[in-house]
């Protein structure tokens, strides 16, 4: 199987092999020695109204509306993107075969035999 670059991350962490999942922990976003940070854009008016009846239907106010929906968003592309934690020894078989070399397929030595069109 091959894996297209960014299609996940594999880290060595302990306790065998395991995918990692994202879920939003409203208490851990809001931890009380953790600093504040501020964000600013800006946006045209009609979007505006748009976040602002979404928040008043959901009876938030836009910065909270704004928050959740970015954190939710957040999440998701968080888990389109797995985290899989190998122990050593997965972690050590991993690396071996990234390492090692390939061996062409039947499919591969078939093209290489064939001569080229400019040689026939």
């Amino acid at each position: 199987m091959l894996l297209h670059p960014g299609a996940c991350d594999v880290i060595r962490g302990t306790g065998g092999v395991r995918k990692i999942r994202w879920a939003w922990n409203p208490r851990a976003l809001r931890q009380e020695d953790t600093p504040m940070a501020q964000v600013n854009f800006r946006m045209f008016s009609e979007r505006l109204a748009l976040i602002d009846r979404a928040a008043a239907i959901r009876g938030v106010t836009r910065t909270e509306f704004v928050l959740r929906s970015s954190e939710a968003a957040a999440i998701e592309t968080l888990n389109e993107r797995p985290i899989i934690a190998l122990d050593d020894e997965a972690w050590d078989a991993f690396t071996a075969a990234l390492d090692a070399p390939v061996e062409p397929g039947l499919a591969v030595k078939a093209r290489f035999a064939r001569k080229h069109r400019w040689e026939r």
